[in-house]
Protein backbone atom coordinates (compact mmCIF):
# COMPACT_ATOMS: atom_id res chain seq x y z
CA UNK A 1 0.00 0.00 0.00
CA UNK A 2 1.29 3.78 -0.63
CA UNK A 3 -0.08 6.51 -0.24
CA UNK A 4 -1.62 7.04 -3.49
CA UNK A 5 -4.30 4.00 -3.30
CA UNK A 6 -5.90 5.02 -0.81
CA UNK A 7 -7.99 8.32 -0.67
CA UNK A 8 -7.56 10.24 2.46
CA UNK A 9 -10.78 12.21 2.37
CA UNK A 10 -12.59 8.75 3.77
CA UNK A 11 -13.63 8.12 7.25
CA UNK A 12 -10.99 7.36 9.76
CA UNK A 13 -12.79 4.48 10.98
CA UNK A 14 -12.99 2.70 7.12
CA UNK A 15 -9.34 3.33 7.30
CA UNK A 16 -8.31 2.01 10.87
CA UNK A 17 -7.34 -1.16 9.95
CA UNK A 18 -4.44 0.22 7.11
CA UNK A 19 -3.62 2.80 9.33
CA UNK A 20 -2.85 0.31 12.45
CA UNK A 21 -0.73 -1.87 10.01
CA UNK A 22 1.34 1.29 9.65
CA UNK A 23 1.70 1.58 13.03
CA UNK A 24 2.32 -2.15 13.79
CA UNK A 25 4.98 -1.84 11.00
CA UNK A 26 6.63 1.16 13.11
CA UNK A 27 6.51 -0.96 16.16
CA UNK A 28 7.84 -3.72 14.83
CA UNK A 29 11.06 -2.69 13.20
CA UNK A 30 13.63 -3.89 12.82
CA UNK A 31 12.64 -7.22 13.98
CA UNK A 32 10.33 -6.69 10.35
CA UNK A 33 12.73 -7.67 8.18
CA UNK A 34 10.47 -7.14 4.98
CA UNK A 35 9.98 -3.62 5.66
CA UNK A 36 12.74 -1.16 5.38
CA UNK A 37 12.72 2.28 6.55
CA UNK A 38 13.89 4.50 3.55
CA UNK A 39 11.54 2.36 1.52
CA UNK A 40 7.91 1.03 1.75
CA UNK A 41 7.83 1.84 5.82
CA UNK A 42 8.44 5.33 4.76
CA UNK A 43 5.81 6.05 1.98
CA UNK A 44 3.33 4.15 4.54
CA UNK A 45 4.09 6.87 7.67
CA UNK A 46 3.72 9.90 5.28
CA UNK A 47 0.04 8.13 3.89
CA UNK A 48 -0.44 8.04 7.54
CA UNK A 49 0.51 11.47 8.42
CA UNK A 50 -1.52 12.72 5.46
CA UNK A 51 -4.79 10.78 6.40
CA UNK A 52 -4.49 12.30 9.73
CA UNK A 53 -3.97 15.65 8.73
CA UNK A 54 -6.74 15.94 6.79
CA UNK A 55 -8.60 14.60 9.56
CA UNK A 56 -7.23 17.59 11.56
CA UNK A 57 -8.03 19.95 9.34
CA UNK A 58 -5.32 20.05 7.23
CA UNK A 59 -3.26 22.27 9.77
CA UNK A 60 0.24 20.95 8.54
CA UNK A 61 1.18 20.65 12.31
CA UNK A 62 1.34 16.53 11.87
CA UNK A 63 2.94 16.45 9.06
CA UNK A 64 5.54 18.48 10.47
CA UNK A 65 6.10 16.29 13.49
CA UNK A 66 6.04 13.39 11.63
CA UNK A 67 8.20 14.41 9.10
CA UNK A 68 11.00 15.29 11.15
CA UNK A 69 10.57 11.98 12.80
CA UNK A 70 11.24 10.55 9.33
CA UNK A 71 14.35 12.89 8.33
CA UNK A 72 16.26 11.97 11.83
CA UNK A 73 15.68 8.29 10.80
CA UNK A 74 16.51 8.25 7.05
CA UNK A 75 19.88 10.27 8.34
CA UNK A 76 20.99 8.07 11.46
CA UNK A 77 23.55 5.84 11.45
CA UNK A 78 24.48 3.40 13.10
CA UNK A 79 21.46 1.26 12.96
CA UNK A 80 21.48 1.22 17.25
CA UNK A 81 20.34 4.76 16.91
CA UNK A 82 18.01 4.20 13.61
CA UNK A 83 15.95 1.81 15.74
CA UNK A 84 15.84 3.87 19.00
CA UNK A 85 14.34 7.12 16.77
CA UNK A 86 11.97 4.80 14.77
CA UNK A 87 10.85 3.45 18.30
CA UNK A 88 10.05 6.87 20.04
CA UNK A 89 8.24 7.89 16.51
CA UNK A 90 5.72 4.73 17.10
CA UNK A 91 5.66 5.50 21.28
CA UNK A 92 4.70 9.48 20.16
CA UNK A 93 1.92 8.72 17.17
CA UNK A 94 0.57 5.19 18.33
CA UNK A 95 -2.05 6.79 20.83
CA UNK A 96 -3.06 9.18 18.72
CA UNK A 97 -4.79 7.07 16.39
CA UNK A 98 -7.60 6.14 18.58
CA UNK A 99 -7.84 9.73 19.71
CA UNK A 100 -7.60 11.17 16.28
CA UNK A 101 -10.74 8.27 15.51
CA UNK A 102 -12.92 9.51 18.57
CA UNK A 103 -12.84 13.25 18.05
CA UNK A 104 -14.69 12.11 14.43
CA UNK A 105 -17.08 10.04 16.53
CA UNK A 106 -17.63 12.87 18.72
CA UNK A 107 -19.03 15.28 15.80
CA UNK A 108 -20.86 11.99 14.44
CA UNK A 109 -22.94 12.06 18.13
CA UNK A 110 -21.46 8.97 18.71
CA UNK A 111 -20.59 9.17 22.31
CA UNK A 112 -20.63 5.53 23.28
CA UNK A 113 -17.64 5.19 20.54
CA UNK A 114 -15.88 8.21 21.60
CA UNK A 115 -15.60 6.76 25.01
CA UNK A 116 -14.26 3.22 24.25
CA UNK A 117 -11.72 5.31 21.72
CA UNK A 118 -10.74 7.00 24.55
CA UNK A 119 -10.25 3.91 27.04
CA UNK A 120 -8.36 2.35 23.82
CA UNK A 121 -5.96 5.40 23.84
CA UNK A 122 -5.31 4.59 28.05
CA UNK A 123 -4.94 1.08 27.32
CA UNK A 124 -2.41 1.36 24.57
CA UNK A 125 -0.41 4.54 26.79
CA UNK A 126 -0.41 1.95 29.79
CA UNK A 127 0.83 -1.25 27.62
CA UNK A 128 3.67 0.60 25.52
CA UNK A 129 5.23 2.19 29.22
CA UNK A 130 4.78 -1.21 30.57
CA UNK A 131 7.37 -2.41 28.25
CA UNK A 132 9.32 0.38 28.79
CA UNK A 133 9.96 -0.48 32.17
CA UNK A 134 10.72 -4.27 31.79
CA UNK A 135 6.93 -5.83 32.71
CA UNK A 136 5.20 -7.16 29.31
CA UNK A 137 4.02 -9.90 31.42
CA UNK A 138 1.82 -7.53 32.45
CA UNK A 139 0.31 -7.03 29.04
CA UNK A 140 -1.27 -10.36 28.51
CA UNK A 141 -5.56 -9.84 27.88
CA UNK A 142 -5.78 -12.19 31.11
CA UNK A 143 -4.54 -9.16 33.26
CA UNK A 144 -7.13 -6.47 34.62
CA UNK A 145 -6.23 -2.94 33.37
CA UNK A 146 -6.71 -1.79 37.18
CA UNK A 147 -4.10 -3.96 37.78
CA UNK A 148 -1.81 -3.63 35.07
CA UNK A 149 -2.34 1.02 36.32
CA UNK A 150 -1.58 -0.25 40.26
CA UNK A 151 1.77 -1.75 39.26
CA UNK A 152 2.65 1.57 36.62
CA UNK A 153 2.06 3.73 38.91
CA UNK A 154 4.16 2.18 41.63
CA UNK A 155 7.14 1.56 39.40
CA UNK A 156 6.82 5.53 38.47
CA UNK A 157 6.32 6.73 41.79
CA UNK A 158 9.89 4.39 42.53
CA UNK A 159 11.71 6.02 39.58
CA UNK A 160 10.60 9.38 40.99
CA UNK A 161 7.81 10.59 38.22
CA UNK A 162 6.21 12.78 40.91
CA UNK A 163 2.78 12.76 38.39
CA UNK A 164 2.24 9.34 38.48
CA UNK A 165 -0.37 9.35 40.75
CA UNK A 166 -2.98 11.74 38.90
CA UNK A 167 -1.55 10.17 35.82
CA UNK A 168 -2.82 6.67 36.63
CA UNK A 169 -5.69 8.10 38.15
CA UNK A 170 -6.22 10.11 35.33
CA UNK A 171 -6.39 6.85 33.11
CA UNK A 172 -8.21 4.81 35.53
CA UNK A 173 -11.48 7.31 35.33
CA UNK A 174 -11.51 7.46 31.39
CA UNK A 175 -11.35 3.90 31.10
CA UNK A 176 -13.89 3.67 33.91
CA UNK A 177 -16.38 5.63 31.85
CA UNK A 178 -15.11 3.37 28.61
CA UNK A 179 -16.15 0.24 31.09
CA UNK A 180 -19.95 1.51 32.36
CA UNK A 181 -20.97 3.44 29.16
CA UNK A 182 -18.94 1.81 26.04
CA UNK A 183 -19.74 -1.73 25.69
CA UNK A 184 -23.17 -2.31 23.81
CA UNK A 185 -25.21 -4.08 26.25
CA UNK A 186 -24.93 -0.77 28.82
CA UNK A 187 -26.72 2.62 28.21
CA UNK A 188 -24.51 4.72 26.02
CA UNK A 189 -22.24 7.28 27.67
CA UNK A 190 -23.49 10.65 27.04
CA UNK A 191 -22.04 13.93 25.64
CA UNK A 192 -20.45 14.84 29.03
CA UNK A 193 -18.95 11.62 29.53
CA UNK A 194 -17.74 12.12 25.64
CA UNK A 195 -16.34 15.87 25.65
CA UNK A 196 -14.84 14.71 29.29
CA UNK A 197 -13.19 11.65 28.17
CA UNK A 198 -11.57 13.92 25.25
CA UNK A 199 -11.14 16.61 26.82
CA UNK A 200 -8.42 14.82 29.72
CA UNK A 201 -6.53 13.44 26.51
CA UNK A 202 -3.93 16.16 26.32
CA UNK A 203 -2.86 16.09 29.84
CA UNK A 204 -2.26 12.28 30.00
CA UNK A 205 -0.45 12.77 26.59
CA UNK A 206 1.86 15.35 28.03
CA UNK A 207 2.46 13.72 30.87
CA UNK A 208 2.90 10.11 29.03
CA UNK A 209 5.63 12.00 26.91
CA UNK A 210 7.08 14.02 29.61
CA UNK A 211 8.24 10.35 31.06
CA UNK A 212 9.33 9.23 28.16
CA UNK A 213 11.53 11.70 27.94
CA UNK A 214 12.78 10.97 31.31
CA UNK A 215 13.42 7.37 29.92
CA UNK A 216 15.92 8.75 27.74
CA UNK A 217 14.13 9.25 24.61
CA UNK A 218 14.32 12.46 22.05
CA UNK A 219 11.23 13.74 20.98
CA UNK A 220 13.24 16.40 18.60
CA UNK A 221 11.48 19.28 20.45
CA UNK A 222 7.90 17.44 19.74
CA UNK A 223 6.38 16.97 22.91
CA UNK A 224 5.34 20.91 23.04
CA UNK A 225 4.26 20.56 19.51
CA UNK A 226 2.21 17.50 20.39
CA UNK A 227 0.13 18.69 22.84
CA UNK A 228 -0.55 21.75 21.26
CA UNK A 229 -1.87 19.74 18.39
CA UNK A 230 -4.28 17.90 20.79
CA UNK A 231 -5.45 20.58 22.69
CA UNK A 232 -6.30 22.49 19.43
CA UNK A 233 -8.09 19.85 17.86
CA UNK A 234 -10.14 19.07 21.40
CA UNK A 235 -11.32 22.89 21.38
CA UNK A 236 -11.93 22.82 17.92
CA UNK A 237 -13.71 19.44 17.82
CA UNK A 238 -15.84 20.20 20.97
CA UNK A 239 -16.96 23.45 19.75
CA UNK A 240 -18.29 21.56 16.51
CA UNK A 241 -20.09 18.99 18.54
CA UNK A 242 -22.03 21.20 20.16
CA UNK A 243 -25.45 21.67 17.80
CA UNK A 244 -28.72 22.29 17.98
CA UNK A 245 -30.50 20.16 20.28
CA UNK A 246 -27.26 19.41 22.35
CA UNK A 247 -26.84 19.75 25.86
CA UNK A 248 -26.24 23.95 26.60
CA UNK A 249 -25.20 24.57 29.96
CA UNK A 250 -25.42 27.67 31.92
CA UNK A 251 -22.68 28.74 33.41
CA UNK A 252 -23.15 27.83 36.34
CA UNK A 253 -24.52 24.33 35.08
CA UNK A 254 -21.19 23.98 33.38
CA UNK A 255 -19.14 24.55 35.93
CA UNK A 256 -20.75 21.84 38.67
CA UNK A 257 -21.38 18.90 36.20
CA UNK A 258 -18.03 19.64 33.71
CA UNK A 259 -15.89 20.68 36.59
CA UNK A 260 -17.18 20.01 39.99
CA UNK A 261 -18.21 16.47 39.60
CA UNK A 262 -15.22 15.76 38.05
CA UNK A 263 -13.20 16.75 40.76
CA UNK A 264 -11.57 19.75 39.25
CA UNK A 265 -12.32 21.77 42.21
CA UNK A 266 -10.27 18.97 44.39
CA UNK A 267 -7.19 21.64 44.18
CA UNK A 268 -7.28 25.64 44.51
CA UNK A 269 -8.23 27.14 40.56
CA UNK A 270 -7.69 30.40 39.29
CA UNK A 271 -10.46 32.22 37.13
CA UNK A 272 -8.49 31.67 34.33
CA UNK A 273 -7.89 28.01 34.80
CA UNK A 274 -11.78 27.85 35.27
CA UNK A 275 -12.28 29.08 31.49
CA UNK A 276 -9.73 27.14 29.85
CA UNK A 277 -11.85 24.36 31.45
CA UNK A 278 -14.87 25.13 30.40
CA UNK A 279 -13.31 26.37 26.54
CA UNK A 280 -11.90 22.49 26.35
CA UNK A 281 -15.54 21.38 26.51
CA UNK A 282 -16.66 24.09 23.62
CA UNK A 283 -18.40 26.37 26.18
CA UNK A 284 -16.72 29.92 26.05
CA UNK A 285 -19.10 32.41 28.36
CA UNK A 286 -18.01 36.37 28.72
CA UNK A 287 -15.62 36.25 32.34
CA UNK A 288 -18.44 38.42 33.60
CA UNK A 289 -20.60 35.03 33.37
CA UNK A 290 -18.45 32.93 34.70
CA UNK A 291 -17.39 35.15 37.64
CA UNK A 292 -20.75 35.73 38.33
CA UNK A 293 -21.79 31.88 38.53
CA UNK A 294 -18.76 30.88 40.88
CA UNK A 295 -19.47 33.36 43.11
CA UNK A 296 -23.35 31.69 43.22
CA UNK A 297 -21.52 28.19 44.22
CA UNK A 298 -19.82 29.90 46.93
CA UNK A 299 -23.16 29.72 49.07
CA UNK A 300 -23.05 25.97 47.87
CA UNK A 301 -20.10 23.82 47.20
CA UNK A 302 -17.37 25.87 46.23
CA UNK A 303 -15.43 28.36 48.77
CA UNK A 304 -13.01 31.30 47.71
CA UNK A 305 -10.06 32.87 48.89
CA UNK A 306 -7.74 35.82 47.56
CA UNK A 307 -8.49 39.21 46.50
CA UNK A 308 -10.33 40.42 43.47
CA UNK A 309 -8.96 40.09 40.57
CA UNK A 310 -6.76 37.18 41.98
CA UNK A 311 -9.60 35.05 43.72
CA UNK A 312 -9.03 31.24 44.01
CA UNK A 313 -11.73 28.45 44.02
CA UNK A 314 -11.85 25.50 45.67
CA UNK A 315 -14.41 22.79 47.01
CA UNK A 316 -15.72 22.80 50.31
CA UNK A 317 -16.36 19.16 49.91
CA UNK A 318 -15.89 16.07 48.14
CA UNK A 319 -18.62 15.77 45.32
CA UNK A 320 -19.23 12.64 46.55
CA UNK A 321 -20.18 14.00 50.08
CA UNK A 322 -21.74 16.68 48.85
CA UNK A 323 -24.39 15.27 46.87
CA UNK A 324 -24.97 12.19 49.47
CA UNK A 325 -25.97 15.24 51.81
CA UNK A 326 -28.79 16.34 49.09
CA UNK A 327 -30.25 13.80 49.04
Amino acid sequence: MTASHVNSRSGLQQREKELEAVLDSLRSYPDDHIIAIGGDLTERVKWLLDVWDVALGKSGLILSIGESFLDRILTTRPAELKNKIVRTAYLCLSPLQFFIIGLEELIDDAFRDTVTRCGMCCERIVNELLREVGAPELIEPNVKFVDKVGFLQHTLSGLGYRPAQNLCSSMLTVYDIRNQRGPHDVPSADEVEAKFCVSSFPWIFAKYLEFLQMLGYDLLENADRLVELCNSIVTVRTTLAIKPGHLVYSPSEAIEVLLYKNGFFAEERSLAEIMLELKKFGYNYPKSSVANALEGLTREFLSRSGKPGSFRYHQKIPQTEYYKRAT
